[in-house]
C-alpha cells in the first residue's frame, strides 16, 4: 500500500488526486436512455448518415413531385457541425428555417461527388431540420449526416411533441409542389400528417393484441412496467388473460392472487399468451383494497405502460435474462404496441460509457491511480464504465444488425481500424489483473481476432490502413498503431497463455521499425504512406511515445533467448538514449521531439516519463541510476506544476492528429485542448510510476 503521509509523495498524490477528481466530477457516472425507432423508417447506414431515399417508398409517384424530411437535433450552444450531403436529386437543407444548403449540378448527378457545409448552432440548444428533395429520374433523396463519423456522429429525434424521444426523421407524403413549410419543433402531431404513423388505425385496435404484436395463438410474450409500493403489505395481482402469471422480485405470482410486497419500487413482468380469447389488449391491475396501485413504464415516463418481448414458442430464458431490458432474447428487444416501435438504448453522455482509443488510455490511467492509492471508488468508476461497454456488447451488434448503426458502443462494433479495439482492450486486461469484468470475454476474442484476422496487413503481415473512414488515412501505418495492436497482444498473451499473440507483437514492432525508424536520427516518423512508398520521417512527439511504450510492453515479456530480442532491445536502448539527449530546456519534451521551439507537450513527456520509470528498475539503460531518477524527478515536478492547474485541468496535450508531411502542420496547426482524454490517463500513469521510484517499489509490469 503506498501511504499519503510521506511527505515526500504528498505533492504526487495531490496533483493525481485533483486531476482524477476533476475527471470524474465532470463525467458522473450516467446511465443509458431507451428511445423508439420505428421499424419502417429511414435509418442510418454503417456511416451513421441517414440513407433518406424516396424512390421504393412511392413509386407511383410522378417525376418532379417533392419530399420534405423533418427532424430535431439537439446541441450545446455555440457548437459547430459539419454535415455531409450527397443527394440523388434537387436537395434543399433548411436548419431553424433558414436554408442553408442547396444541391448543385455536380452532386445531383454523379453519386460519388458528397458535399459538406458547416453550421455553427449560436445559441440554440436544439435544430429544426428540414430536408426537401424532388424526384427525377435517376433519383429521389439523399444521404445525410455528420463529415466526422467516429468523433461526433449525429442523430435526430422527432420533431413534434409527441415524438421527441422518438428516433430518425419524419416525412410528409409526396407533393406536387416545393412548399416553404413553416413547421416548429413541439407542434402536437395532429397539426400534421407525417410518415411513419404513430398509431393505429381504428380497424388495427380491434385485432388481437398477439396479432398486432406480430405472434400467432400458443405463443407467449412478456410484458414489463414498473410499481411503486408506498407500505409493506398484501397486494392483489390480476390481468385479463385467465392463464398469466407476474414475475416480481424474483417470486412468481399466479394471475388473481395475492402476495406480501415490501415498499420500494420494482419492475414486474407478466407473461401471457392468447389461447383463443383473442383480447385487444393487455389490462393489468395490482391493488391493496380498493387502493389501486399507479403503474408506468419500466423504461421512460414518455412510453406507454406495458413493453413487450417477443412472441416466443416456450419459455425457456431465465427470468434475469428477461428483465434485464438490455438482453437481447431469441433475436427479439422490447417494442410497443404501437406501429413497428422498437426500443433502442442510447448514450447521452459525451465521455462515460463511450468507447474509443483516448479514453481506454484514460481509464487505464484511472486505474492505474485507484489501484496504487486504494481508491475503490474511482476503480468502482472504472469498471463501470468499461462493463456498460461490455454488457451492451451484444445488444449492440444486434441493434447495428437491424437499424445500421448503435448508439451505444459505436466504434467497437462498426469497427473498421486498430483504433477503435486495441487501446480499450488494453484497458480491459488491466482491469481484469486485479478483477472480474462482466461480459468481456466475447469483447476480448472479437478484438483479438480482428487484430489477427480483418485489420489490412501488407504482403509482409504487416498491419496498416486500408479502407479507412478519411480518405486522408488510406494506404498508411502509423506510428500510433502500435499501442492500438501491440500492447494489447502482449497483454492478451498473458491473459490467455497463448504465445501465438506475443510473437505477432514482436513482429509487428519489427515491421514499424523497418518502415518509420530512422537510424541515423534514432527516431520514428509518425506515419509510412504506402501509395508514395515512404515514410513523413517527422518525429511527432505523441507517437513516438506510443511506440516507445508498445516496446517497453514487449520486451518486459519476451525472452533474452527470443530470435525477435536483440533487435528491440538495440532499437529500444538507441531510442530512448536520444529521447533523453532531446530533453527541453524545461526537462520536458516537445511536440517534435528534435525542435526545441515547438512547444512543450504533456501527453508525450508523461508516455517518456512512464517508460523511463520502467527501464530504471529493469536496469535496461548505460546511464547510471541517480542520473536518469534526477531527470524523471525533474521533468515530472516540470510538467506536473506547468500543466495541471489548481482545479485539475490538464494543459498541453495535443489534440487527435491527422498527418502531413510538412513540419508546419505538427509545429503551428497542430494546437493543444485543455482536458484532451489523450493526455489524461498517460499522466496518471506517469506521476504513479515516479512515485513508485521514490518509494523504490518493485516494478509489477513483469
Amino acid at each position: 500500500m503506498t501511504s499519503i503521509n510521506d511527505e515526500r509523495i504528498t505533492k504526487i498524490y495531490t496533483k493525481l488526486t485533483k486531476l482524477t477528481n476533476r475527471y470524474i466530477e465532470e463525467n458522473p457516472i450516467v446511465a443509458p436512455v431507451y428511445r423508439i425507432s420505428l421499424e419502417n423508417n429511414f435509418h442510418r447506414n454503417h456511416k451513421f448518415r441517414y440513407e433518406l431515399f424516396f424512390e421504393k417508398k412511392y413509386p407511383e409517384s410522378k417525376i418532379g413531385s417533392w419530399v420534405c424530411n423533418w427532424g430535431r437535433l439537439k446541441c450545446e450552444p455555440n457548437q459547430i457541425f459539419d454535415f455531409y450531403i450527397n443527394p440523388h436529386s434537387p436537395t434543399i437543407i433548411k436548419i431553424n428555417q433558414q436554408i442553408v444548403y442547396k444541391s448543385g449540378l455536380i452532386a445531383e448527378n454523379r453519386r460519388n461527388e458528397a458535399e459538406y457545409f458547416r453550421y455553427t448552432a449560436k445559441n440554440e440548444t436544439e435544430l429544426s431540420i428540414q430536408i426537401i428533395s424532388q424526384k427525377t429520374k435517376i433519383g429521389w433523396g439523399c444521404e445525410f449526416g455528420s463529415a466526422r463519423i467516429k468523433s461526433n456522429p449525429i442523430y435526430v429525434t422527432g420533431p413534434t411533441k409527441e415524438r421527441k424521444e422518438i428516433e430518425g426523421f419524419v416525412h410528409t407524403s409526396p407533393q406536387e409542389s416545393w412548399m416553404n413549410y413553416p413547421y416548429q419543433l413541439d407542434d402536437p402531431e395532429e397539426k400534421y400528417f407525417l410518415q411513419p404513423r404513430l398509431n393505429w388505425t381504428d380497424e388495427e385496435k380491434k385485432l388481437p393484441l398477439i396479432k398486432r404484436l406480430g405472434g400467432e395463438p400458443d405463443q407467449y410474450f412478456y410484458g414489463i412496467f414498473s410499481a411503486t409500493f408506498l407500505e409493506s403489505k398484501e397486494y392483489f395481482f390480476s390481468c385479463n388473460y385467465p392463464k398469466a402469471h407476474f414475475y416480481l422480485d424474483g417470486k412468481k405470482i399466479e394471475n388473481k392472487t395475492n402476495l406480501f410486497v415490501k415498499q420500494g419500487s420494482y419492475d414486474v413482468v407478466v407473461i401471457f399468451k392468447d389461447e383463443g380469447n383473442y383480447l385487444n389488449q393487455l389490462l393489468v391491475h395490482i391493488a391493496h383494497n380498493n387502493e389501486t396501485i399507479t403503474l408506468k413504464s419500466a423504461f421512460s415516463d414518455s412510453f406507454p405502460v406495458i413493453s413487450y418481448l417477443g412472441p416466443f414458442s416456450s419459455l425457456e430464458h431465465s427470468l434475469p435474462e428477461v428483465i434485464s431490458k438490455r438482453n437481447v432474447v431469441q433475436n427479439r428487444f422490447w417494442k410497443l404496441d404501437a406501429p413497428a416501435q422498437t426500443m433502442r438504448i442510447f448514450l447521452t453522455s459525451s465521455l462515460f460509457g463511450q468507447w474509443n482509443y483516448p479514453l481506454g488510455v484514460t481509464l487505464r490511467g484511472l486505474y492505474t491511480y485507484a489501484k496504487q492509492f486504494h481508491r475503490e471508488d474511482v476503480a468502482r468508476y472504472v469498471k463501470e464504465h468499461i462493463e456498460l461497454c461490455t454488457t451492451h456488447y451484444e445488444y449492440a451488434l444486434w441493434d447495428t444488425k437491424h437499424f445500421g448503426a448503435p448508439e451505444i458502443n459505436k466504434n467497437i462494433v462498426l469497427i473498421d481500424s486498430l483504433d477503435d479495439c486495441g487501446s480499450f482492450g488494453r484497458a480491459i486486461l488491466e482491469v481484469l489483473k486485479y478483477d472480474d469484468v462482466a461480459e468481456s470475454e466475447r469483447v476480448l476474442a472479437d478484438i483479438a481476432t480482428y487484430i489477427m484476422e480483418k485489420q489490412g496487413r501488407q504482403p509482409n503481415g504487416m498491419l496498416y490502413r486500408v479502407n479507412a473512414h478519411m480518405s486522408l488515412m488510406e494506404n498508411t501505418a502509423w506510428a500510433d498503431d502500435t499501442y492500438m495492436s501491440v500492447p494489447f497482444l502482449v497483454a492478451y498473451s498473458q491473459y490467455k497463455k497463448a504465445p501465438k499473440y506475443l510473437k505477432e507483437a514482436q513482429q509487428q514492432l519489427l515491421w514499424s521499425i523497418q518502415y518509420l525508424w530512422q537510424p541515423d536520427k534514432r527516431l520514428f516518423g509518425h506515419v509510412y504512406n504506402f501509395e508514395w512508398q515512404t515514410s513523413n520521417d517527422i518525429p511527432w512527439g505523441r507517437g513516438n511515445g506510443w511506440v516507445l511504450l508498445s516496446l517497453t510492453e514487449t520486451l518486459l515479456h519476451t525472452s533474452e533467448k527470443a530470435e525477435e530480442y536483440d533487435m528491440l532491445k538495440q532499437v529500444y536502448q538507441s531510442f530512448i538514449q536520444e529521447i533523453l539527449e532531446l530533453i527541453g530546456p524545461n526537462a520536458m519534451w516537445h511536440q517534435l521531439l528534435d525542435d526545441t521551439d515547438s512547444y512543450e507537450e504533456t501527453s508525450c513527456s508523461a508516455i517518456i516519463l512512464f517508460n523511463l520509470g520502467i527501464a530504471l528498475r529493469e536496469n535496461w539503460l548505460e546511464n547510471p541510476n541517480k542520473e536518469l531518477l534526477s531527470i524523471l524527478s525533474n521533468s515530472w515536478e516540470s510538467l506536473s506544476s506547468k500543466m495541471i492547474d489548481e482545479d485539475g485541468n490538464l494543459h498541453g496535450v495535443c489534440k487527435g492528429s491527422g498527418y502531413s508531411f510538412s513540419r508546419d502542420y505538427y509545429k503551428f496547426e497542430l494546437g493543444t485542448k485543455v482536458n484532451d482524454t489523450h493526455g489524461i490517463g498517460i499522466v496518471l500513469m506517469a506521476g504513479c510510476e515516479v512515485l513508485k521510484q521514490r518509494r523504490g517499489e518493485p516494478n509489477e509490469n513483469t
